[in-house]
Order: C-alpha cells, then structure tokens, then sequence
C-alpha cells in the first residue's frame, strides 16, 4: 500500500520520498527494481533504526521533496514514533482483521491516539482482509473506534483497487481527518452523533411492545384491545424509522465521501 501511495502522489505531479521504516525493506526494494522511468520523482530511502540516525536521514533525504511516506512496522518504540510524529502531518493505520486482538488493539490505539491529539495529525484507519472474517469483526473494530469517535473509512477483501488507493490519497490531505485534542475528527463525530441517533431510535421502537403490554395490564377493560394493539405492533412506526435509518446511510456516505 505504501508503493500504491507513492505512485498515486507521483501522479498528482509530487515529488515523493518512499522511506521505508520496517525490517525487511519490502517497499524499497520493489521501488529500486522499478525501471528509471516508473521512479521520475520518487526516491527509496532506507531509514535508520536508532531515532538518531532516522533524523540524520531525514535532514539529509527527505528535505527537497513535497510528500515523504514513511512504511514502519505495527509497534516502535515510543521515542521513534514520537519523533516521526512531529515530522508528518498524516497517519494511516492499516488493521488486519485476521490477525486482530480487540482487547489488545483498543489499549494500542488508545495509546496511539494520545500521541496524535498531542500533534494534531490526521488520521485515517481502514481494514484489510475483510473477507476472511466475515462482517463480525468489521463490526467490532468499528465500534472499537467509534469510541474515540474515529470512523473506519474503508473495508477491503483484497488488494486496494486505484480507485481505493486515490480516495485515501485524498483522505490523507483532508482537514476532515485531522484529530483534536480531546475527541476524534470531524467525520469521526459526524458519524458518531449519527450512530447514537439511529441507535436512539431502534432502542426506542424496541420498547413500544413493552409500553403497550403495560398500559393493557394498567387499563384492564377499560382500554379497547384493538386500541392498544396498535402499540404492540409499531409497524407504521417501524417503517419510519428504517426509511431514516436509510437516509442516515446516504448522509453518512455523503459525508465519508466528501
């Protein structure tokens, strides 16, 4: 994806700096097989693993050019991301569903989010071998972070489509993703005030049974049945709320699009 990124950026007629920060150097070493002409404007940087030569790297490569991505493993060191925090304006977290531990992820990203706030990058997060899990755990990772009110922009099955890899190229650059210093970003509350909305009024709709089962005991006779009967099956009511809950859907894709 870090590849994908690079050549997305390249397109827009940015010169670009792909600094790969992992152990394996995956990234770099498929850009430096790349033939002169798919690499005008891009240059492979090996970053260094001690945060003193990461700075001497980044003073003596990165400098001259407009967009730096940096490809880093999962976890660093605190001190490393610290200070590849203060360098860049955007994060994206790439989250395997396969391989995820909610427990264990909700405590990481609290810990990252505390970081970004301090720096007030953007963030975009989306998931990745969907399809190997199913929706269950699309769902989980989404209310993980729906806690920090930051929403889950993308789900893919497979490889990143062009189209995919232009709207997160654009996503990475939009003032929509960055993050405050005591909530998410902007699409992240957007959609959370949306979700507590819709969740509002499912809960609601839920609970009419309830209410009218209530008001019979409590009228006995007095009440007609055919009366309270329309309580008990809320089906108009119901109607309502799924022809709102699909306008929320549009609204909310309108607003992750935008």
């Amino acid at each position: 994806m870090a590849l994908q990124l690079t050549d997305a950026y390249r397109q827009q007629g940015r010169s670009v700096v792909l600094m790969d920060y992992t152990a394996d150097q995956v990234a770099r070493v498929a850009l430096d097989e790349r033939s002169a002409a798919d690499c005008v404007g891009v240059r492979g940087v090996a970053a260094g693993k001690e945060v003193h030569m990461l700075s001497k790297v980044w003073a003596e490569e990165v400098d001259d050019f407009e967009t730096v991505i940096v490809d880093t493993a999962c976890r660093l060191e605190p001190a490393r991301l610290d200070y590849l925090l203060r360098q860049i304006n955007s994060v994206l977290l790439v989250v395997d569903v396969s391989q995820i531990h909610l427990g264990e992820f909700e405590q990481q990203f609290s810990e990252l989010i505390k970081r970004i706030r301090m720096v007030r990058s953007r963030l975009v997060v989306i998931a990745t071998h969907c399809a190997d899990q199913g929706l269950l755990k699309v769902v989980q990772l989404r209310q993980k972070l729906d806690q920090f009110q930051i929403p889950l922009v993308m789900k893919l099955e497979q490889m990143a489509t062009p189209s995919q890899i232009e709207s997160l190229a654009q996503m990475l650059l939009s003032e929509e993703m960055r993050v405050d210093s005591v909530s998410g970003n902007r699409l992240g509350r957007a959609l959370h005030t949306a979700t507590v909305r819709a969740g509002s009024m499912v809960g609601a709709v839920e609970t009419l049974s309830e209410i009218a089962e209530e008001v019979k005991q409590s009228l006995g006779s007095e009440c007609a049945d055919e009366e309270i009967e329309s309580l008990a099956h809320p089906s108009v009511a119901m109607e309502s709320l799924q022809e709102k809950n699909r306008l929320l859907a549009e609204e909310n894709e309108r607003l992750r699009r935008s």
